[in-house]
């Protein structure tokens, strides 16, 4: 062989080589690729505008457009009520946010890791889905509030921003350090000052919205009046429905793409393919539930495309319930299983003891501007203190009445302000009842400024 062939053969070598080189390149970063798109799409979360009162607004990009029920909510989404709307917005992993009126928040990341929504202005109501590795937080001007497996309110007005805990406790991360707030606490900061009032009071019992919350959520409401009428609704539904034993459903005889069976509680499904972001469990009263859900459907979300079980509660009463799974597509299902029906029981509430040890008085005290009182007695839902420019303030309330309330009935004292302008106050402090008072102490007077 010349040494021109040699030559010619040695870059032959070479060229090939390369060839095959950058053809495995080729191949191994698309696999990247298309490993990254998979792992991304796999942590996608979406939202869905799930209820609607009033005019609704999504503001993406600069664009501002009306929305329903039904649209899909994702990072970058601004969603905005007027002074007489309010909206509920559902995400995958079952968490829900609602906004009151004149109410403005940023979809900031919606993922399985995190959900990050930026409070622009209003009051919304968080009942945040408890999971190990995600993290729910709202953020406002530095100031983060983090969910620990939590139904929470976050409410900003102009300087100030108030969080109220409802259910189990919340993390907050300000400029000056970070602390915990617990169940039945409200803390109040100030955006300019950095000042912090904290309280062991929650208002909830006069605020429409709560209330309004706590019933969509379903047996959570503080309200005894409303949890009265619930419970003896569901006796009513135990009463109608036809009792029929506890049975094993029957494994499907169709094939489908998903098989589904429930015993008791539990309902576990099988399937050959791969669904890569999960599953919905749908349940109701009326045949064929689906996701969206209709009226009077409810559903789990379970994210992991492993996942075979899941477990079932009987939300509306005792009685025979309807149960489909189905793949995910994020906002919407795609195949379902069979359809199987199981009888769920509906877990019966112990009746609330009665109190023993009723208000026989309650003696007032003023000094400075601090009330303080010592009951003979014992008051179980707590305190109202009551002021007024007129005598014998009373709760509920008069025209020109001022009330605070003191939920724990272990609180003795409570400041007061001067809400209506510098004068003479008279004060009187009473037990509370749910919806009215019951004994009230001796009145007093003192002049506010």
């Amino acid at each position: 062989m010349t040494k021109f062939q040699q030559f010619l053969a040695i870059i032959v070598i070479i060229l090939a080589t390369v060839g095959v080189l950058s053809i495995t390149g080729k191949l191994s970063w698309n696999n990247n690729k298309d490993n990254q798109t998979a792992n991304n799409n796999q942590k996608e979360l979406y939202g869905e505008i799930v209820y609607t009162h009033g005019e609704i607004y999504k503001k993406k990009d600069g664009e501002l457009k009306q929305i329903e029920n039904g649209e899909i909510i994702n990072k970058g989404d601004i969603i905005k009520t007027n002074g007489d709307s309010k909206v509920s917005i559902l995400f995958d992993d079952g968490s829900v946010v609602r906004l009151d009126s004149n109410t403005e928040i940023e979809i900031k990341e919606i993922n399985k890791d995190l959900i990050l929504l930026n409070k622009i202005t209003g009051t919304s109501y968080n009942r945040v889905a408890k999971a190990d590795n995600r993290e729910y937080t709202i953020e406002h001007n530095n100031i983060k509030t983090t969910a620990l497996g939590t139904i929470f309110i976050v409410d900003v007005n102009k300087d100030e921003v108030k969080i109220q805990v409802l259910e189990s406790q919340v993390k907050l991360t300000y400029k000056d350090g970070t602390q915990n707030l617990n169940e039945g606490q409200k803390l109040t900061i100030n955006t300019q000052t950095g000042n912090l009032n904290k309280e062991n009071i929650l208002e909830t019992e006069e605020d429409e919205f709560i209330k309004w919350n706590q019933k969509e959520d379903g047996g959570t409401e503080h309200d005894t009046e409303l949890t009265d009428q619930k419970e003896e609704s569901e006796k009513n539904t135990e009463k109608e429905v036809e009792k029929t034993p506890l049975q094993k459903t029957v494994a499907p005889t169709t094939n489908y793409p998903i098989n589904l069976n429930v015993n008791s509680a539990k309902a576990t499904w099988s399937t050959n393919n791969h669904y890569e972001k999960g599953y919905k469990l749908v349940w109701s009263k009326n045949s064929n539930p689906t996701y969206p859900t209709r009226s009077g459907d409810k559903y789990a979300y379970y994210s992991n495309p492993k996942s075979t079980e899941g477990w079932l509660t009987a939300f509306d009463g005792t009685g025979n319930y309807y149960v489909r799974v189905c793949e995910y597509l994020g906002g919407k299902c795609g195949v379902y299983s069979n359809e199987t029906k199981v009888y769920l029981t509906a877990e019966k509430k112990e009746e609330p003891k009665a109190q023993t040890n009723d208000v026989k008085s309650i003696s007032l005290k003023i000094n400075n501007k601090t009330a303080s009182w010592t009951t003979d007695g014992y008051s179980a839902k707590g305190y109202k203190l009551v002021w007024s420019k007129n005598p014998n303030p009373t709760y509920p309330t008069r025209s020109g009445d001022k009330y605070s309330y003191h939920s724990n009935p272990n609180t003795t004292s409570a400041n007061i302000y001067a809400f209506d302008g510098t004068g003479t106050y008279y004060v009187r402090v009473c037990e509370y009842l749910g919806g009215k008072c019951g004994v009230y102490s001796n009145e007093l007077s003192l002049v506010l400024e």
